[in-house]
């Protein structure tokens, strides 16, 4: 996922794409869902024109059948803002399920769902 995680920094959504197929479905908190690649570009690519996102993803137990498999693993995400952005600067962390499928010899992501573990910020305690 080194990949994966360095493409994140330096905002290539195009080549984060190439993760998801064309009915992939991300279920991000807080938001209503990304529904395949190309709504993962614009969606991702409208958020990464505001600073920096860094992904740390540790895949703890993979499950796999023939053509499917399912990763659980847990993450942690730093967004950097730059001087345009209307998001302020945040830290997140918790775990993620990923369904993935081997099409045509290339593993993609079917459903990414990661979980926070953090409260919203009106339910954090001061």
């Amino acid at each position: 996922m080194s990949e994966y995680r360095a493409s994140t920094k330096k905002g290539m959504v195009d080549s984060l794409a190439t993760f998801f197929t064309k009915h992939s479905i991300q279920m991000i908190p807080n938001q209503k869902p990304i529904m395949g690649a190309e709504e993962y570009k614009k969606s991702w690519g409208e958020l990464m024109q505001f600073g920096t996102w860094d992904f740390k993803l540790e895949a703890v137990e993979v499950k796999a059948s023939g053509n499917i498999a399912v990763e659980l693993g847990k993450y942690s995400l730093e967004f950097t803002p730059n001087e345009n952005s209307p998001i302020p600067q945040m830290s997140d962390k918790g775990n993620y399920m990923v369904l993935w499928e081997k099409i045509e010899g290339k593993w993609q992501v079917i459903w990414d769902a990661p979980v926070s573990e953090l409260p919203l910020p009106s339910f954090r305690q001061k």
